[in-house]
C-alpha cells in the first residue's frame, strides 16, 4: 500500500514508488486541523445508511396507538401540549408540526414514524461521525474505501442494536435524543478536524437544543470540555482560534437560547385538557400548577430524585449493565469495542476523551439511576460502542495489512505490487457478519408491525355498557394512556375519567387501593379496568363484563367473632368470620380475618390460619399473601380494615373438640421472619345438634349477659349432699371470650356457703366456639357442706372472663346493670 499525498483523504491518486508498510502503532497521525474533507460520496453513503434504517424501522413500525409514554406522546404532540416531567418541549413542538403536516396515517402512527425518522437521522449522522474519527486516527496511506466500509459497519451495528431499534418503532424521545448527541459529537469532531469555529458554534446550538429535549445532555459536559481542551492543544499554534470574550458570549447564548422552549409549558398548560382532571364536584386534579416552583420542579424532574440508588446498590449493577451491552452487540462486539479503545488510546487522546469520558459518565449515572426504563438510557453508550467496534476492526486491519506488507517485501524476488488492499478489505467484509447476525436475531422480538393490543383492549372495554360519567381505575398508568388518546384525539367517551396511581404524587393516589378510594369519594360509578386479584381485601367487587365494579369496602360492619390480637405492635386482628359455624370432617371452612394496621408495614407478609384440635394436631391450614400483587400488606394504611379470606380443607378425622384457630404473619423470604408471635384467636366447635330448650321448662329466664349469651332458663334438683342444676344457654352473637360460669349458694347474710366455677358446657364447647343462635344445656353439680345449717338459701349465677376476671353484666331494670341473676332459693335440709 503506498502513501498518498498528505491531506488527500487517503483515497486519491497514489504516488509512484514502492509500497510503504504501516508499522502499527507508530505510523504518523494526521494532524487534527488537516483531516481530509468529506466528499459527496460520503454524504451519499450517510444518506444510504439512513434510508436503510428508515426502511427497516418503517417495516417494523407499530401501526397505531400504544400504551405508556408512547401513548402519552401520541396525544400530547397532536394537542400541542406537554408530557410528564421534564416536559420534552422540543420533541413535542416538532411532533406537533409533524403530525399536522404529514398527510397520511393517524396521529398515533405519525408519532411512531417520527421516531423512525430520527432513528434514521441518528444512523446517518453516526456514519459521518465514524468516518471522521477513522480519518483522524488512520495511519498514513490508509485507503478511503476502508474508512467508509468501517463507518458503514458502525452505522449498521448501531442501527440494529435491539434497544435503539425498539425505540425507533414507537413514539418515544430516545431516537431524537441520540440523534442530537451524535450531531453534537460530529460538530465537535469537525471543528477539531477542520479548525472551523462555525462547527463549534453549531455544536453549542445543538447542545442547547438537546438540553431542551433531555436533561441527560448535561452529563456530556466533562467529555466535551476535555475534548475541546486536548484538541485545542494539538492544533498548530499558528492556526489556533482563540476563545475571545465575544466568542464565549456567543457560545453561551447559543446554548441557552433553545432553553426558552421550556416556556411553552406554562404557556400551553391552561389550554391543555389533560392537565386538569375532574374527579368529583369539588375535586379536580391539577397535574401542573402555574407557579415558579412548580415549573422548576417540572423541568428539572425533581420527582425522580428518589429513584437514585445508594452506592452499594449502584455497584451491584455493574455486571448486569455489562451483560446489557453484550446483549446489544454480542460478546464479539464487546471485544472489538475494547480493541477500538486501545486503538484510540494510541492514535488520538482527544477522541478517547470525548468518547471514553462520555461513556464513563453516562455509565456511572445509569448505575445510580434506578428508574424502571433505565435500559433506554444506555442507547448513547451503544452508539459509542459501535464507533469503537469500527475503530477496533480498523486496528486489526492495520495490523494485518502491516504484516502482509512486510511479508511481501521479504519475498524472493520482492513483489512488484502491493497485495495488501484485498488483505485489508477481507476483515472489514467479514465484520459485516455481526450486523447481519443482529438483523436476523433481533427482527422477531423488535418487530411491532402487528402490535394492536392497546387499541384492541380499549375497543373491547368501551364496547361494554359503562355507566355515564363513570370513573375507570387501573393500577398502571401505561394502560390508561390509550384511553386518553382515544378521548383527546378521537373524541371517544369524553364523559369517562381515567385514573391511575401516582397521577399526583400525594398519599391519596399512592397506589391502586388509594386511587379507587379517592374515586369512590366522588360519588360517581367506579370500575376497575380489569380483574385485580387481591384487591378484594379492601373492596367489595362485582364483575361487570370485562370490567369490575367497586361497590364498597370489603370489611363492612363488625366481624361476627370479635378478637383483639396484636402482632408486633404493627397490625391488629379485630375479629373474624367463619363459615360454616361448626366444622364437618372432610369438608372446607372459610375464615375471613379482619385486619387493622397500626402503622405502615415494612414487608409484603404472608398470613396463615391453622385449625388445631384439643390434642394440638393441625386439622386444617391455609397460607397466602393477602392482597396479591395489587394490594399487598406493604400498601395497607393505618386505620383501614382489610378482609383476608382463607379457605381450609379439613381433615377426615377432626379429633377431639374444641378446635383452636391460630393466626400469624410472616415474610416470604428464606428466614420466614414472623411479625410478632402466632396467636390463638378463637375456638370453633364441631358439628353437633343443638340442645333443645324444653317447652315445659319450669323456670324460664331471659337474662342477657353482656349482650352475648342469654340464660333462657334452668332446672333444679336437690340430692342427698348436693344441688343439681341444668342451665339452658343461647348465644346471642359470637362470644368474644371463653367465659366461665359461676353459681353461688348464699345464706341470709349474703355469705357464700357453696359454689361452682367452671367452663360452660363442661369445657367441651368453649364459648368462643359458639355460633350465634346455638343453644347449650349445661349440667352443674354443687356439693353442699355437711355442716350446712337448716334454713333457706338463695342461688345466684353469672359469667366472667377467666383471663381478666371481669364479669358480664345483666340489665337490671330500674336498678341498673348487675352482674348476677337469681336462680331462686333452696331449703335445707330438703323436705322428704
Amino acid at each position: 500500500m503506498t502513501r498518498p499525498e498528505q491531506g488527500s483523504g487517503g483515497g486519491g491518486e497514489r504516488e509512484s514508488g514502492r509500497a510503504e508498510k504501516l508499522p502499527f502503532p507508530l505510523s504518523p497521525i494526521l494532524p487534527l486541523s488537516h483531516s481530509p474533507a468529506l466528499r459527496l460520496v460520503d454524504y451519499l453513503l450517510a444518506l444510504a445508511s439512513a434510508m436503510f434504517a428508515a426502511a427497516l424501522y418503517l417495516r417494523t413500525l407499530a401501526p397505531g396507538v400504544l400504551g405508556g409514554d408512547s401513548g402519552e406522546f401520541q396525544f400530547a404532540a397532536w394537542l400541542g401540549g406537554f408530557a410528564h416531567p421534564t416536559g420534552y418541549p422540543l420533541y413535542l413542538l416538532l411532533g406537533y408540526l409533524w403530525t399536522h403536516l404529514l398527510p397520511f396515517g393517524d396521529a398515533a402512527w405519525r408519532m411512531n414514524a417520527f421516531s423512525a425518522l430520527w432513528g434514521a437521522v441518528a444512523v446517518g449522522l453516526l456514519y459521518l461521525l465514524a468516518l471522521r474519527m477513522l480519518q483522524m486516527t488512520a495511519p498514513a496511506g490508509w485507503p478511503a474505501a476502508i474508512s467508509r466500509l468501517l463507518a458503514l459497519l458502525a452505522a449498521a451495528i448501531f442501527a440494529l442494536t435491539p434497544t435503539f431499534w425498539s425505540q425507533a418503532v414507537v413514539a418515544e424521545v430516545y431516537t431524537l435524543n441520540v440523534a442530537l448527541i451524535v450531531a453534537i459529537l460530529l460538530a465537535l469532531v469537525t471543528w477539531a478536524a477542520r479548525g472551523s469555529f462555525g462547527a463549534l458554534y453549531l455544536a453549542a446550538f445543538l447542545f442547547g437544543l438537546s438540553l431542551a429535549h433531555h436533561r441527560t445532555t448535561l452529563l456530556w459536559i466533562p467529555a466535551i470540555a476535555a475534548f475541546v481542551w486536548l484538541a485545542y492543544r494539538q492544533q498548530d499554534a499558528s492556526q489556533r482560534l482563540t476563545l475571545s470574550p465575544r466568542r464565549l458570549v456567543t457560545l453561551s447564548l447559543l446554548v441557552l437560547a433553545p432553553l426558552l422552549l421550556y416556556l411553552t409549558i406554562p404557556l400551553t398548560a391552561p389550554m391543555t385538557p389533560y392537565v386538569h382532571v375532574r374527579v368529583g364536584p369539588n375535586q379536580t386534579l391539577d397535574l401542573y400548577k402555574p407557579t415558579l416552583a412548580s415549573f422548576l420542579n417540572y423541568v428539572t424532574g425533581r420527582e425522580f430524585q428518589s429513584e437514585f440508588r445508594a452506592p452499594a446498590a449502584a455497584l451491584g449493577r455493574v455486571v448486569p449493565s455489562l451483560r446489557l451491552l453484550a446483549g446489544e452487540v454480542t460478546w464479539l462486539g464487546v471485544l472489538l469495542g475494547m480493541l477500538g479503545l486501545v486503538w484510540l488510546a494510541r492514535r488520538s487522546r482527544p477522541l478517547l476523551a470525548l468518547t471514553g469520558l462520555g461513556f464513563l459518565t453516562l455509565f456511572i449515572f445509569n448505575l445510580f439511576y434506578g428508574i424502571g426504563d433505565i435500559a433506554v438510557y444506555y442507547i448513547p453508550l451503544y452508539a459509542l460502542w459501535a464507533l469503537w467496534i469500527a475503530c477496533g476492526v480498523g486496528g486489526l486491519v492495520a495490523v494485518i495489512e502491516s504484516a502482509a506488507t512486510r511479508r511481501a517485501e521479504k519475498s524472493h524476488p520482492p513483489l512488484s505490487h502491493s497485495p495488501t488492499l484485498l488483505v485489508a478489505l477481507f476483515p472489514c467484509l467479514l465484520a459485516f457478519l455481526l450486523p447481519l447476525y443482529l438483523l436476523l436475531t433481533n427482527f422477531p422480538p423488535v418487530d411491532q408491525s402487528r402490535n394492536t393490543a392497546a387499541r384492541a383492549f380499549w375497543e373491547a372495554t368501551l364496547a361494554q355498557p359503562i355507566p355515564q360519567n363513570a370513573i375507570l381505575v387501573t393500577n398502571d398508568r401505561d394502560e390508561m394512556m390509550p384511553l386518553w388518546y382515544m378521548q383527546y384525539v378521537e373524541g371517544r367517551r369524553p364523559d369517562l375519567t381515567g385514573l391511575f396511581p401516582l397521577i399526583q404524587p400525594t398519599p391519596d393516589w399512592a397506589d391502586v387501593g388509594a386511587t379507587a378510594d379517592a374515586a369512590r369519594r366522588s360519588g360517581r360509578p367506579v370500575l376497575l379496568t380489569k380483574e385485580m386479584p387481591g384487591l378484594d381485601v379492601k373492596f367489595r367487587l362485582a364483575p361487570e363484563g370485562k370490567l369490575v365494579s367497586v361497590l364498597g369496602p370489603a370489611a363492612s360492619g363488625q366481624p361476627s367473632r370479635p378478637a383483639d390480637a396484636r402482632f408486633g405492635e404493627a397490625i391488629r386482628l379485630i375479629g373474624y368470620d367463619i363459615a360454616p359455624e361448626m366444622l364437618t370432617p372432610g369438608e372446607t371452612a372459610t375464615v375471613s380475618l379482619h385486619w387493622q394496621p397500626l402503622r405502615p408495614l415494612d414487608s409484603d407478609y404472608t398470613t396463615f390460619v391453622h385449625l388445631l384440635n384439643a390434642d394440638g394436631r393441625v386439622i386444617g391450614a391455609s397460607d397466602h399473601r393477602p392482597g396479591g400483587v395489587y394490594y399487598p400488606t406493604s400498601l395497607w394504611k393505618p386505620g383501614e380494615t382489610l378482609s383476608d379470606t382463607h379457605t381450609l380443607s379439613l381433615a377426615p378425622d377432626l379429633g377431639r373438640p374444641p378446635y383452636a384457630l391460630e393466626v400469624g404473619l410472616y415474610t416470604g423470604d428464606k428466614e420466614l421472619r414472623h411479625l410478632g408471635q402466632p396467636q390463638r384467636v378463637g375456638m370453633i366447635g364441631g358439628v353437633r345438634p343443638p340442645d333443645a330448650i324444653p317447652a315445659d321448662l319450669a323456670h324460664r329466664l331471659d337474662a342477657a349477659f353482656g349482650g352475648q349469651i342469654a340464660l333462657r332458663g334452668y332446672e333444679t334438683a336437690m340430692q342427698a349432699d348436693r344441688l343439681a342444676l341444668k342451665l339452658y344457654w343461647q348465644a346471642l352473637t359470637a362470644p368474644a371470650a371463653d367465659y366461665t360460669v359461676f353459681v353461688h349458694v348464699l345464706d341470709q347474710d349474703g355469705k357464700i356457703v357453696a359454689q361452682y366455677d367452671g367452663p360452660l358446657a363442661g369445657g367441651e364447647m368453649p364459648t368462643r366456639a359458639w355460633s350465634p343462635g346455638a343453644t347449650f344445656a349445661d349440667t352443674i353439680s354443687i356439693p353442699l357442706p355437711p355442716s350446712l345449717a337448716p334454713g333457706t338459701y338463695r342461688v345466684v349465677a353469672g359469667l366472667y372472663d377467666a383471663a381478666t376476671g371481669a364479669r358480664l353484666t345483666v340489665a337490671g331494670g330500674g336498678s341498673g346493670p348487675v352482674d348476677i341473676v337469681l336462680l331462686g332459693g333452696i331449703t335445707w335440709p330438703p323436705r322428704q
